[in-house]
């Protein structure tokens, strides 16, 4: 997929204002640029050339004035509503200087200058290009933001796809265990087996020998009477433990036949596990090379800095809304262990370097500041994740934007949140202790790396995690 830079797109307008209105790049020429043209959306017009000075009104994109007197990266501009002082910047105003008026060739050979309608015709024409360049911007901003979104889609995808990976591990280990105790039954029977087969050999080379002396010849061979009807007796025990012993013998071939048609079946269900976890793994492994593919192609494109900036706001609305949504939901829980009370004693959730901190951050290729509303913490995936503090898990599921999120209510309008995780152990309403294993790291943050995003928040307003933790 190949994307046009929203950077090469506001560059280009600022080149077609330049060619427009001075035959050349915009630059500042000898005489001192006279004029600015807006291209921000609007433009604040301030009392004093300073960001905190009063507002007087706003200008919109395409509005010109006419530049009186520079003060750094201000101008105090004139237009039809007064005077005021306004930022000069490529993405706010930009300067330029007019020739000197452009003449044309009357019939007799004489110049004559452009008229004032001819200049306003001129101003015009100037911003309907640039009207026509910002629909342009704005479509590829648009397709900027698809892209991300569609990244951010495809790590719920993978998400789900790892899930379904350690449901099958778990099965095949269930099958394969059942397989193990099958095989141990069948031993066991076999061992009964060979036991109660050689027991009824010997009864049956007793019963040969008994059948060749027969059976009145042995009780003949009695002393008396007494004592053949207690010979009697005796074989008539005999025979019925003989018959018991076959009874149980004959049972226990049915229980091997049994055992082994379980075996079988459970060999065949550990087969289809196994192809279905194959099947699922080689899934998960093509979409982790398919979005390893979609992140390189996000880290070359400057473009998308903006766009992924505008997600993360989204993201962040979305996590403010949903926060204010389970605190009016919560349970009051005790303030036995209250949670302020271990400002500069908690452990970090997870061990690793941080690559993000708190606070406001300038990308100084883009000339935009973002605020992060708390830590980055990267190592590798699968690293367990542990609750900083004792507390009632208020949310655990996928969040635009920060991927498998659980959120821990500590009392008292007290919550830490823990972003691109992969697997978690904790559901809704259940209780974690303090240092207890609540996930593990996951790499769905728009970096491809293992980056745990870790926050604290009070009443829903984000807090510098810093000075929470032990140093």
């Amino acid at each position: 997929m190949f994307f046009v830079s929203s950077r090469i797109y506001e560059r280009s307008l600022l080149l077609i204002l330049g060619v427009l209105l001075l035959g050349g790049p915009v630059a500042a020429l000898a005489g001192g640029p006279d004029r600015v043209v807006v291209v921000a959306d609007t433009l604040n017009v301030r009392r004093h050339p300073a960001a905190s000075a009063e507002v007087l009104w706003t200008l919109s994109r395409g509005d010109v004035g006419l530049v009186e007197r520079r003060a750094g990266d201000w101008v105090l501009v004139r237009v039809d509503r007064g005077r005021g002082y306004i930022a000069v910047s490529e993405r706010l105003a930009v300067l330029y200087t007019e020739k000197a008026p452009r003449t044309v060739k009357k019939k007799g050979g004489k110049a004559a200058p452009v008229s004032e309608k001819g200049a306003n015709t001129s101003l015009a024409g100037i911003r309907k290009a640039v009207q026509a360049e910002e629909k342009k911007l704005l479509a590829v901003r648009k397709e900027e933001r698809d892209v991300i979104r569609e990244l951010d889609r495809f790590n719920a995808s993978l998400s789900q796809a790892r899930k379904r990976e350690r449901e099958l591990n778990r099965e095949l280990a269930a099958v394969e265990a059942k397989v193990s105790a099958a095989l141990k039954a069948k031993s066991r029977v076999e061992a009964d087996i060979r036991v109660g087969r050689k027991r009824l050999m010997a009864r049956l080379v007793a019963y040969h020998k008994l059948n060749q002396i027969g059976e009145m010849n042995t009780f003949a061979a009695s002393g008396s009477f007494h004592d053949m009807v207690v010979k009697k007796r005796a074989l008539a025990r005999i025979l019925g433990s003989d018959a018991v012993l076959l009874t149980r013998y004959t049972a226990l071939l049915r229980e091997r036949k049994g055992v082994e048609a379980q075996l079988s079946a459970e060999r065949t269900a550990l087969a289809a596990a196994a192809a279905e976890h194959g099947k699922v793994l080689a899934d998960v492994e093509a979409r982790y090379r398919k979005r390893a593919a979609m992140l390189k192609e996000v880290r070359e494109k400057e473009k998308l800095s903006l766009a992924a900036i505008a997600e993360m706001k989204e993201a962040e609305r979305i996590l403010e809304a949903k926060v204010a949504e389970l605190a009016k939901a919560r349970k009051a829980l005790s303030s036995k262990n209250r949670f302020v009370r271990y400002k500069g004693l908690l452990k970090y959730p997870v061990t690793g370097k941080i690559v993000s901190s708190f606070g406001r951050h300038k990308d100084p290729r883009m000339n935009v500041t973002t605020f992060e509303n708390g830590i980055s913490i990267r190592t590798q995936r699968g690293e367990p994740v542990r609750a900083v503090s004792s507390g009632e898990v208020l949310f655990a599921d996928w969040l635009q934007g920060y991927g498998n999120l659980l959120i821990i209510n500590h009392g008292e309008s007290w919550y830490t949140l823990y972003a691109h995780t992969d697997e978690m152990f904790k559901t809704k309403g259940d209780r974690v202790d303090a240092r207890e294993v609540i996930a593990t790291v996951g790499d769905s943050s728009l970096s491809g790396y293992p980056d745990l995003h870790f926050e604290i928040r009070h009443h829903g307003k984000p807090l510098n995690p810093g000075p929470w933790f032990k140093k």
